[in-house]
């Protein structure tokens, strides 16, 4: 059930909503800095909603809260999907209210996802099973991003509009949230499940489960990690199409078909990360994605064509699922049990505030400076991330090998 939210959530987030939300905004007449603030609003809103969303999944359990989050963002989407038909002078309002309100309610599966996969899985077999999650994600957004650069041409056909119209967009938003149908049933009808009593030191990675107190220092770095690489990422993932649109003068067809691309090329990349692990481990192999990722944002930064952008696009996806796969497993397995669903809340906590950060400063910056500087000032904060999951991870493992010595 968590691979096929996985899917479902990269259909409708990763794929549809990140192809074309953007270029709705811009049909309805707004420029970078309004498109950053809705989507560092929707983010921050996601960072606000994590840690309730984490407290909601404890108290009434794992699947009732998926069965909750799914409801709540369907209805959410649908709604702000409207948007277009909302009389002018109210129409910003209704975004920037709308969009964290839909935000927040995604967070509610997010969160509870990753602690009911690692609840149900084993030490052995956790690593396949995230990086296995971490590649329906992309799947998804694979086939979201094709199908959400072809809708709007479809219904504006269907409507006699234009692409220049906002309407076309927005039908597209509403429709991709058919897509949670199937995945809300399947949590609806599914028993309640006890989480599996997993322990298990990690000595082959070097991470050794904090037990008793709640492992403040662990879970600072874990978000801040966590928000530096969210907001390097964001800088290219918020900006790409508005990037191709604005600057580049790409088509909504061919927008959709290069992130949809780049989606399908980010596939496997989670599924060479358990080989990957074993040969290196857990922070070597984290560390090599990052430093990839810091490399491919600063080809994005100097491309000067459509073809050169989307190639640097896809390769920033793959890292971007591969660092997914293995720090999403760092992030539950370096810390006992019982605070699994405290880190995970905490993941999506720092991530929100990191993409907050980068989409609400990035139009700022792209107005004034460019997209070459938006893109290199991800790659410095990927760099940063970088540098401070390998002096406190490795030296973990250095303190810990010492220990055993």
């Amino acid at each position: 059930m968590a691979l096929a939210f996985a899917a479902a959530a990269g259909f409708v987030y990763n794929g549809v909503l990140s192809t074309i939300s953007n270029l709705y905004y811009l049909r309805m007449g707004y420029g970078p800095e309004v498109v950053g603030n809705i989507a560092g609003l929707r983010a921050l809103a996601f960072a606000l909603a994590a840690l309730p969303a984490g407290a909601l999944g404890r108290r009434v359990g794992g699947r009732r809260a998926m069965v909750i989050g799914l409801a709540a963002w369907a209805i959410a989407g649908v709604v702000f999907s409207l948007a277009d038909l909302v009389p002018t002078p109210w129409r910003l309002a209704y975004l920037l209210v709308l969009g964290p309100v839909v935000a927040a309610a995604y967070a509610i599966p997010v969160v509870n996802a990753l602690p009911i996969l690692a609840g149900h899985t084993g030490p052995e077999e956790r690593p396949l099973a995230f990086s296995l999650y971490a590649s329906c994600t992309p799947l998804g957004a694979f086939v979201g991003s094709w199908v959400g650069g072809l809708l709007p041409g479809w219904f504006a056909g269907l409507l006699g509009a234009t692409l220049s119209q906002p309407r076309p967009y927005g039908l597209a938003l509403g429709g991709c949230f058919v897509a949670l149908v199937p995945v809300f049933i399947a949590f609806l009808r599914l028993p309640e499940q006890r989480t599996a009593q997993t322990t298990g030191a990690l000595a082959s990675t070097g991470l050794a489960l904090e037990r008793a107190k709640a492992p403040i220092l662990l879970l600072a770095a874990i978000g801040l990690v966590t928000w530096l690489y969210t907001g390097g990422q964001f800088a290219a993932r918020t900006f790409f199409n508005v990037y191709l649109d604005r600057a580049l003068a790409v088509s909504t067809a061919r927008i959709g078909a290069s992130m949809a691309v780049a989606s399908l090329l980010a596939i496997p990349a989670p599924l060479v990360m358990p080989a990957l692990v074993r040969r290196l481990g857990q922070v070597p192999a984290l560390l090599n994605a990052l430093a990839g990722l810091v490399l491919a944002l600063l080809l994005l930064a100097m491309s000067g064509g459509w073809i050169a952008a989307a190639a640097s696009y896809a390769a920033i996806l793959m890292l971007v699922a591969g660092v997914n796969a293995v720090w999403s497993l760092v992030t539950q397995e370096a810390v006992a049990r019982e605070w699994r669903s405290a880190s995970s809340a905490l993941y999506s906590l720092a991530g929100g505030l990191g993409s907050a950060m980068m989409s609400m400063g990035g139009g700022y910056l792209v107005a004034r400076v460019g997209y070459q500087a938006l893109f290199s000032l991800g790659a410095g904060l990927v760099s940063l991330a970088t540098v401070v999951a390998g002096l406190v991870f490795l030296g973990r493992r250095g303190r810990q090998a010492s220990g055993r010595a």
